[in-house]
């Protein structure tokens, strides 16, 4: 099993989230990546069993600019086989806008 964990980080607190993940999974013997959205071309992500993604809450659920192309890359593929979860640090009051910017990031596969 392989896993890949694409994530954006403005202060390096979803960076440390995404290893604690990371170590956690290949604790469970997953093959694990992390890699920030800059660095990550949606279309290696079908070699992927499991795609997770990590952001900061930005605005009104706007998408982070590190995750523009990313995102316009993610919706022209059919990734439906893949498992996909998120991670994100947020303020409380920013919980509805993280949903919101998961479901855009995968609206066509949850």
């Amino acid at each position: 099993m392989k896993a890949l964990i694409a994530f954006a980080s403005m202060s390096g607190n979803t960076e440390d989230m995404a290893a604690i993940l990371k170590q956690t999974l290949e604790g469970k013997g997953i093959e694990t990546e992390m890699m920030e959205f800059d660095d990550t071309s949606a279309e290696d992500l079908s070699s992927y069993d499991y795609v997770m993604i990590g952001s900061y809450t930005w605005g009104d659920g706007d998408l982070p600019y590190e995750a523009e192309d990313f995102y316009e890359e993610v919706s022209a593929l059919e990734l439906s086989h893949i498992k996909s979860g998120c991670i994100w640090i947020r303020r409380l009051q920013l919980s509805e806008v993280f949903a919101r910017l998961f479901h855009t990031l995968f609206e066509n596969y949850l």
